[in-house]
């Protein structure tokens, strides 16, 4: 649970795609592998939600006794980070940037998260612990390879010029360690199922 609730700060960050977490580029100094195109930008967008969207969905169907409850509370939690993310671009960037998050490519990651979730919660919880931790690796290294988004360029700039200095490097922390700090978890609990 705990897990889950500093997931949630990762939306906060404006600079993220989207659910992107485990971003190194910056405290290890490099930049991303692969060049920006808006095509291929797409597809890396659409991935990174993907994958990071299917693992916190199969961590919650984790954590939840009864699957009945799973196919309610995992897309409201996924529903929460939305939340999140769009209150922290209406407040910390501006009101009409609001959903600027919700490009073609999170749209499209979206849609594929929730159609393999559809499925993938009624999975074994071994085969769902499997998949989850493989999709959180998967988005971890597009994360790290994916080109820098104008757009998240633009609001940071915009965000850096207020008071938020500290918030946004404790969202960045946040955003860079997750992964690291929830595939022990997953780990840790395969040996329990």
């Amino acid at each position: 649970m705990t897990l889950l609730g500093i997931w949630l700060l990762v939306p906060l960050s404006p600079e993220t795609l989207l659910f992107g977490a485990g971003d190194l580029r910056q405290a290890l100094g490099l930049s991303g592998a692969v060049p920006f195109a808006a095509d291929s930008f797409a597809v890396i967008e659409a991935s990174i939600t993907a994958l990071n969207a299917i693992a916190v969905g199969l961590i919650v169907r984790q954590l939840l006794a009864h699957m009945r409850w799973a196919y309610i509370i995992v897309p409201l939690f996924l529903l929460l980070g939305l939340i999140v993310r769009t209150l922290a671009s209406a407040i910390l960037i501006n009101p009409d940037e609001a959903l600027a998050w919700l490009t073609p490519g999170a749209q499209m990651g979206l849609m594929i998260a929730g159609l393999f979730l559809a499925v993938g919660l009624a999975l074994p919880a071994t085969l769902r612990l499997m998949l989850a931790a493989l999709a959180l690796m998967s988005a971890t290294v597009l994360v790290n390879l994916a080109p820098p988004n104008p757009y998240s360029m633009a609001a940071l700039a915009a965000w850096r010029q207020g008071h938020f200095l500290n918030f946004n490097g404790l969202t960045r922390l946040v955003g860079t360690l997750w992964p690291f700090l929830t595939l022990p978890f997953l780990l840790l609990t395969s040996r329990r199922t």
